[in-house]
This record gives structure tokens, C-alpha cells and sequence, in this order.
């Protein structure tokens, strides 16, 4: 009797580990107000996102973290331990009446009325010192008559003009920075965006390429009196706004406006979009175009737009022919990166279309935020890899090109030392990582393509998904995610209860189950005795 009972205690010990509670993922999340800590407390340490309003998602890694939310919202709480996974979302609030998004401190916004008149303002960069003479009837003049504190540079710049790296004291952290809409629409330079009597012009900070006003937690209202001819009196009541400052190095960029020329029509014929240019008429407008072959390349500041046409016709210079092709390529744009050195970036997208006033911009800047470290951390985790290091990001802000729609396919090239190559694993670790306009990032099939003049390595890949960030970086075979700083702080132990650490959880799951093998085993023993005694 006892050797059958002795022979059935592992099923015994079988049954107890199968109705043993699993240790399932929990989460307790606490907080809700925007601009005050969210805590998030896990059983184990767990990789963890924190998406806010469908944007950027921001990673972290442990079982106690905090996030502080800026704007109101929704915010999505994922966390994944293995195969398990657990998903929460919390409504962002202010407490007592704060601002909402945008900064508008209330239901509309508040316009500051700012009184131009023509002329040239003297604007003093703060980091050359150079003066330079600014129309007053554009939106830089504009921000300048408003009296609000601001900052410009003509540092790191593919060209001349000026850049606004901070207003209010809050200087722009790649990717974020400001931006501004006139009239409801996305604008190229401000200092050479023209403006007129009437106009609105809202300056904001925007995290990401794709952020709007709404979008922001810090928003500048500013509506033009032309004084040349009298405005129109606005008795509602209009203030400055102002908000926290966080400060940050600028980066250095180029930008312009894509358009069609003078004398430059498009007209259709059934399906087909025909293409008209009077090349006097552009000539004597000043136009920067030239003629290579069939298609017909216009210079944009550090930009070309080339239209490619079919049966192309030249009659008493009109140029008039079927687009077949689109493409805007930006020159190489350089910088110098510290730790890195002198490097270089540059692309050749295909466009749907012929852009009629289109802003686009191109940033190089070897400072990147901590969402975007970490968001292209876990692209290389997902292949086994983790980032060993990033030489350098170049952000295409396409203002109202979006991907997909208007942005076809992108070939980027981006150039480094090659010693930056030599001391992070040579050739084959070169990996440029794309981050969509919706936040998620991919691993683009990089080439190395030669040398440079300058002796610098090339490297180039083509972006199905168009244009947006891209990072140069160098990958290595491991899957540890240690070196990735967090874009949020590990929640101390007195405010995340009885989450520990992971260590913790584990030894207090083997000691459950040693008690209960202990248990059994004390069972099993009395068992025995008694059938002993029975006998």
C-alpha cells in the first residue's frame, strides 16, 4: 500500500503546481493630472510604453516607474513580461482649472494683438552675435514686435537665414521645437513668411514632426495690425501666454518652400497632368530653373524640385509636356557632431504630385530626445540587437506633405568619419532606423555606398514608408536593453506599495512552492505512518 502511495506522490506534486495560482501580470497605476506624476507599479519588471493621445510612444523598463504627463488626455499603459501582457488607460485631467492643450488656459484662445507697420527690424543672433535686417511684414517680424522673449541662430544652417531655436526660454530638444501655422496652415521660414492685416499666427512647441497646435502644451497667439492701413479695432481682450521652460541645444537646419515657378501651370487632359512653363516669363521673374533633357529641375533655397515629363514640346519657349515623374532631392546638409565629427545627410523622395506651397525643412543634430533613444532601442531589441550608438539623427519636417498621400518612396544618405565606423563594429553594424510619422520604427536595409570627397563613409537605404527621422547607429548582437536610458523615473519604493523588485517576486514564488512541496511531503509522511500502523 505505501509503495503505491509512494509511487503517486509526484502526481501529487503535479496537481498542486497546475492549481497553483499563475503569476499572472498585474499593474496599479495612480495619478491622473496632467503635469503631476502617473506611478505605475508591476509585480516584476516589465518593458512598459506610455502612449498619450495616440502620439509618440515614451519606453521605460522595471516594475516601479513614474511618468509625468504634459498635456490632457488619454493615457495608454502597456507592459510585456514574456508572453504576458497587460494594458490600462487613465483619463489626464488638471486639477483645479489648469491650462488645457495648447496652452489656451480656457475654452479659446487668448490673441495678442501685435501692431507692424513697414520697415526692417534689426534682430541680433545670441549665438554669433551678428545683426541682420529682417522684414517687419513677416511672421519672424512679427514675433519680434510682439515683444515676447525669443532666440535665433544662423549656426549649422545648409544657407542664410535665421532660425527660431527658443521662445519664452524654452529651447527646442530634437526632435521638438518650435513651429508655427498661419492662417490655419503650416509655414516655411518666419523670416521670410510674408503677412498681411488680419493674419494669425499661432508660434507652438511641437514634439514630433506631426504635432499640431492642439497637440502642443504650449501655444503663442499672435493676430497682425497692419498700421498702414489703420487695421480694424479689436475690442475682445488679448494676453500673452506663457508656460514652464525647459531649455535644450539647438540644431542645425534648412528649409524652404516648395512651389511652381512663375509662368508655370498645370492643367489636365483626361487622366493625365499636363505641365505648362513660359520660360521668359520665369526668366525675367528670376526664377532659379534649368532644362536636363525632359525634365525640368527648380531650385527651392537648398532644395529641387524636378518634374519629369513625357512628349515634351517646346514652342516659342513654352514648355508643355504630361508629368510623369515628381521628385524633390535636398543638398547635402553638414554639421559638426561632437563626439562624432563632421557629417552629412541628404535625400531623394518621390512625390505624388507637384507641391503647391509646400514648407519642408531638414534638421541634423547629434542631441536626441529620450523617447526617441528609446524608441529605437526596442526596434533593435525586436531583432536581437540592442544600440551600441547613435552618431546622429536628420529629421524632414514636410509641413503638409504627409506620407503616404503626398511622399512616395525616400532614398536617404547619410555620411560619417569613418573612424565613428571603425570604433563601433565597422560596416556591417551601420543600420539606418526610420521612425514613421505615427511614432513606430523600422530598420531600413542599409548599403555602404563608398566614400565621400571629404573621406567620410556613405551610407544610404531606401524608405518605403518616406520621409520623417532617421538615425545613423550601430547595432551589436545582444538583446539587453541596459544602456538605454529612460525617458521616466523608477517610482520610489514608499510610493509604489507592495510592487519590490523582480527578484523579490521570484523568491517569494519559489518559497510558496518549497512550503508546499514541504507540505505534501509532510502529508505523504503521515500517510505512510498511518498505513504502517494499520498493518
Amino acid at each position: 500500500m505505501h509503495r503505491r502511495l509512494m509511487e503517486a506522490l509526484p502526481f501529487f506534486v503535479l496537481l498542486l503546481l497546475l492549481i497553483a495560482p499563475s503569476a499572472a501580470l498585474t499593474m496599479e497605476v495612480s495619478g491622473d493630472t496632467c503635469g503631476q506624476a502617473v506611478t505605475v507599479a508591476l509585480d516584476r519588471d516589465a518593458f512598459i510604453s506610455f502612449t498619450l493621445n495616440n502620439a509618440t510612444p515614451v519606453y521605460a523598463y522595471g516594475s516601479g516607474v513614474q511618468f509625468i504627463p504634459v498635456q490632457t488626455g488619454t493615457l495608454t499603459i502597456s507592459a510585456v513580461c514574456g508572453a504576458e501582457q497587460i494594458e490600462k488607460a487613465v483619463v489626464i485631467g488638471t486639477s483645479g482649472g489648469g491650462d488645457s492643450p495648447g496652452g489656451d488656459g480656457g475654452d479659446s484662445p487668448q490673441w495678442r494683438t501685435v501692431t507692424v507697420s513697414a520697415g526692417t527690424a534689426r534682430i541680433t543672433t545670441h549665438d554669433s552675435q551678428k545683426t541682420y535686417s529682417v522684414d517687419c511684414l513677416t511672421v519672424l517680424g512679427v514675433l519680434d514686435a510682439s515683444g515676447i522673449p525669443y532666440t535665433v541662430t544662423d549656426k549649422d544652417w545648409g544657407g542664410d537665414g535665421l532660425f527660431v531655436d527658443s521662445i519664452n526660454g524654452r529651447e527646442g530638444v530634437f526632435p521638438a521645437g518650435w513651429m508655427y501655422e498661419i492662417n490655419g496652415v503650416l509655414g516655411g521660414p518666419a523670416e521670410f513668411q510674408s503677412v498681411g492685416d488680419g493674419d494669425e499666427i499661432i508660434w507652438y512647441y511641437s514634439r514630433s514632426m506631426s504635432d499640431t497646435p492642439e497637440d502642443s502644451d504650449q501655444c503663442i497667439y499672435l493676430k497682425v495690425r497692419y498700421a498702414g492701413n489703420g487695421g480694424s479695432e479689436d475690442t475682445e481682450q488679448e494676453d500673452e501666454v506663457t508656460s514652464s521652460l525647459q531649455s535644450g541645444p539647438a540644431s542645425g537646419r534648412s528649409a524652404s518652400i516648395l512651389s511652381l515657378p512663375t509662368g508655370a501651370s498645370i492643367s489636365t487632359a483626361g487622366s493625365a497632368r499636363v505641365f505648362t512653363l513660359d520660360t521668359q516669363m520665369a526668366t525675367d521673374a528670376g526664377e532659379d530653373i534649368r532644362y536636363d533633357g525632359n525634365v525640368v529641375v527648380i531650385t527651392c533655397g537648398a532644395f529641387e524640385l524636378s518634374i519629369h515629363l513625357e512628349d515634351l514640346t517646346n514652342e516659342n519657349g513654352i514648355i508643355s509636356g504630361v508629368i510623369e515623374r515628381v521628385t524633390v532631392e535636398a543638398a547635402p546638409l553638414q554639421r559638426e557632431v561632437e563626439g562624432v565629427g563632421s557629417v552629412s545627410s541628404s535625400f531623394l523622395a518621390e512625390l505624388k504630385a507637384v507641391p503647391d506651397d509646400a514648407s519642408i525643412g531638414v534638421t541634423l543634430s547629434g542631441n536626441l530626445s529620450e523617447d526617441l533613444r528609446n524608441a529605437l532601442a526596442l526596434c533593435a531589441l525586436d531583432r536581437s540587437h540592442s544600440v551600441s550608438a547613435i552618431a546622429y539623427v536628420m529629421q524632414v519636417d514636410t509641413g503638409t506633405l504627409t506620407d503616404g498621400a503626398d511622399i512616395g518612396t525616400a532614398t536617404v544618405v547619410m555620411t560619417v568619419p569613418p573612424g565613428w565606423v571603425e570604433t563601433h563594429g565597422g560596416t556591417d553594424a551601420m543600420v539606418i532606423l526610420h521612425q514613421r510619422m505615427d511614432g513606430t520604427v523600422e530598420a531600413l536595409d542599409t548599403r555602404f555606398a563608398g566614400y565621400e570627397k571629404s573621406e567620410n563613409m556613405r551610407f544610404e537605404a531606401d524608405s518605403p514608408g518616406g520621409l520623417s527621422i532617421f538615425a545613423l547607429a550601430a547595432f551589436q548582437e545582444e538583446s539587453v536593453f541596459e544602456d538605454t536610458p529612460s525617458p521616466v523615473q523608477r517610482a520610489p519604493a514608499d510610493e509604489t506599495g507592495s510592487h519590490a523588485a523582480s527578484p523579490s517576486s521570484d523568491m517569494g514564488s519559489w518559497i510558496f512552492y518549497a512550503v508546499c512541496l514541504l507540505l505534501i511531503a509532510g502529508g505523504a509522511g503521515m500517510v505512510y505512518r498511518y498505513m504502517r500502523r494499520k498493518e
